[in-house]
């Protein structure tokens, strides 16, 4: 999924983390104004298994959010490329 940055703020919430009953980051919540939600197809409940090319696995609650932050203020780039599966209901 590719989010292009279009708003000042990626406006998701994630919960997950290695040390977490989910062991990857899922989106839980997306803000209606935010890039994520005006300019992708990513809802809520997908599973982000990388962003930009680099692998959630393994990370911390904290450290995969920071990897999502960085990834959005990077200014060399005007979007950010997720691979993100459903979940299994």
């Amino acid at each position: 999924i590719t989010i292009h940055k279009v708003r000042s703020t990626l406006g998701i919430a994630i919960e997950g983390g290695f040390e977490d009953r989910i062991p990857l980051p899922r989106i839980v919540y997306m803000q209606p104004d935010g890039s994520a939600y005006i300019s992708s197809g990513l809802r809520v409940g997908h599973v982000i298994t990388s962003v930009n090319g680099r692998s959630m696995k393994g990370l911390a609650h904290r450290d995969a959010a920071l990897v999502l932050a960085h990834a959005f203020k990077e200014k060399t780039s005007s979007q950010i490329e997720l691979l993100v599966v459903q979940p299994i209901q």
